[in-house]
């Protein structure tokens, strides 16, 4: 119990570092693109949601200095509060696992070991499959089953050399 909480928290741990550089390289990105505003003098947004089809995404500088500014500044301050984890994909579930392993306790004094009085013996002969069983048992199923096969045959060619016979009335 003590390793998978150790494992859990581990995996947690590697989420959130992650998250920190999957952050850092946002915020870089935002910075990149608000001096790429700045420099040809794109303060604000140069388009709005209605404009943009789906298959294609503008460049990120058009959405314009301030608004990329914003946005990284924003980033950079998500870090100093201690909800940030809520970003983090996948690890609110981590942080449920964690909490209920902690949560468990053995009373060890309840805990009463296993005393073996002799070892285990392997066994002389298969327990299953029975071999002759399943021989027995598919060769009775093939006998019914030719013999409705060959019924089917007589009675569909019976019906045949019926119609045969009878004369077409118009």
């Amino acid at each position: 119990m003590h390793a998978e909480l150790e494992l859990y928290q581990t995996w947690a741990d590697n989420f959130r570092r992650v998250y920190d550089s999957e952050k850092a390289r946002q915020i870089a990105r935002l910075e990149e693109a608000a001096q790429i505003a700045a420099s040809i003098g794109q303060r604000k947004p140069f388009y709005n949601t209605n404009d943009v089809v789906v298959s294609s995404e503008p460049p990120l500088y058009m959405m314009g200095e301030q608004a990329l500014r914003q946005e990284a500044e924003l980033l950079r301050k998500r870090s100093d509060t201690a909800s940030e984890d809520i970003f983090v994909s996948g690890l609110s579930m981590l942080k449920n696992y964690i909490s209920t392993l902690e949560s468990i306790e053995v009373d060890w004094s309840n805990v009463e070991l296993v005393e073996l009085d002799q070892p285990a013996l392997l066994p002389l002969k298969p327990a299953k499959p029975r071999k002759l069983l399943v021989i027995a048992l598919g060769a009775v199923g093939g006998i019914m089953f030719g013999l409705l096969a060959a019924l089917i045959a007589a009675a569909s060619a019976r019906h045949l050399r019926r119609n045969e016979r009878k004369p077409l009335h118009f």
